[in-house]
């Protein structure tokens, strides 16, 4: 199997971590493998990828863990190996990695901005909030640790994002939360929830509540700076658009690497060895993909492809998630069915909002998004309720010229 796209390796470095977090999915899977990843595997890893790429590529590699910078010397292998081996086929390498931000100090800090590093940072809002599930294995808060981090990374004028998880004991904060670290100076905030906590019905109206005060305060802060809100401003481009909702190239474009060499389609079933997919010697087994696929993909189960959400849901592209609440790929629990709806309502109104405030962004997305459409026309269409944001693209109120914008 030969990669000529671009392409996703995610490298499990350990399964250790200095943290305990009430709400970590990796915690809870047994592991029958090395705690750790040695640099032979690393080694082996990087050539399997650099040998069936090919040249002027793009491979993503994402430094994952347990806490990775618990092996900061295995990246700095890494990333010395990629340069050495790498100088023939001249492939892109782009780096990422998600951390808890306790190791953080000048050195890690300075080598993550010289190998420009997508940093991501987690942190679940002011000290209440954060330390209620992000503690230490003696019970202790990591609040001040991450905000050390933050303190080292704006000394060293290095960019990072705060990659936040919304749990059932935090969701109630949540504007609370975003308003805080947007006021410490954060710009660009990933939120995600918690799928795997107990997330009852009666949650519905809270977070419904709680998205529509965080749509307010990015309008509000948007006013004065550039920031940004995945979780608003990633389902604005599925609202424009519709089409046939895809589970992720998962297994087929991106791939987790275990300890010990192992292959994944992704890290919700690292460890198990019913997704092992090959290894870095033998390479990716496409047999056993299509066998993984034709087991646990139910396909009687029709609701979420008839719904008219579909391609806007995040239940029906995170196969790997849905396994692990119902034991199906495509069949997405009753939280994320709900949770999707709130987020398609709210969304609604924020587009409408930037739509009436002729928000340059939206825009450009939307001027992109037609080119779009033209060329998968197969595949991705204009929502049926986005048609006017699009035929009045070009009734805009404003007319720029020579960098000036006026109003006719």
């Amino acid at each position: 199997m030969n990669f000529n796209r671009i392409y996703e390796m995610q490298l499990f470095l350990t399964y250790n971590c200095n943290l305990q977090c009430k709400y970590c999915y990796e915690a809870n899977c047994k592991i029958n493998y090395k705690k750790s990843m040695d640099k032979e595997i690393i080694y082996k890893s990087i050539d399997f990828f650099i040998e069936k790429t090919k040249s002027n590529s793009e491979i993503h590699i994402t430094f994952m863990g347990g806490e990775p910078l618990l092996e900061f010397e295995l990246i700095k292998n890494a990333v010395e190996y990629i340069n050495k081996k790498n100088s023939k086929k001249n492939i892109t390498f782009k780096y990422a990695i998600t951390t808890n931000g306790i190791l953080i100090d000048s050195e890690i800090a300075l080598f993550l901005k010289k190998n420009k590093f997508d940093i991501s940072l987690s942190i679940d809002g002011n000290k209440y909030s954060h330390d209620l599930n992000r503690r230490t294995k003696n019970g202790n808060g990591s609040f001040y640790g991450a905000m050390n981090a933050i303190k080292i990374f704006k000394e060293k004028e290095i960019d990072f994002n705060v990659r936040m998880t919304i749990a059932t004991n935090t969701i109630k904060y949540l504007k609370d939360n975003v308003k805080y670290l947007l006021d410490l100076g954060i710009n660009n905030i990933r939120i995600s929830p918690d799928y795997f906590n107990k997330w009852e019905d009666e949650f519905n109206n809270v977070y419904k509540l709680q998205y529509k005060e965080l749509a307010k305060l990015y309008m509000d802060y948007k006013k004065v700076r550039n920031i940004k809100i995945d979780i608003l401003e990633g389902k604005i481009r599925n609202f424009l658009l519709d089409g046939k909702g895809l589970l992720c190239n998962a297994g087929y474009g991106k791939f987790v690497i275990g300890t010990e060499g192992e292959l994944y389609p992704c890290t919700f079933v690292i460890g198990d060895d019913k997704f092992k997919i090959g290894t870095i010697e033998e390479g990716v087994n496409i047999s056993k993909m299509n066998l993984i696929l034709d087991k646990y993909y139910d396909s009687n189960y029709n609701d979420c492809y008839n719904c008219k959400l579909s391609y806007f849901c995040q239940g029906s592209k995170c196969g790997y998630v849905n396994y692990k609440l119902t034991g199906v790929l495509n069949k997405p629990n009753s939280f994320i069915c709900n949770h999707e709806k709130i987020l398609y309502e709210v969304t609604s109104e924020l587009v409408e909002e930037l739509y009436l405030k002729e928000d340059k962004e939206l825009k450009e997305l939307i001027e992109s998004l037609k080119v779009y459409v033209q060329v998968f026309e197969k595949y991705a269409f204009i929502r049926e309720e986005a048609k006017k944001y699009f035929e009045n693209l070009n009734k805009s109120v404003y007319i720029e010229k020579d960098g000036c914008s006026s109003k006719h």
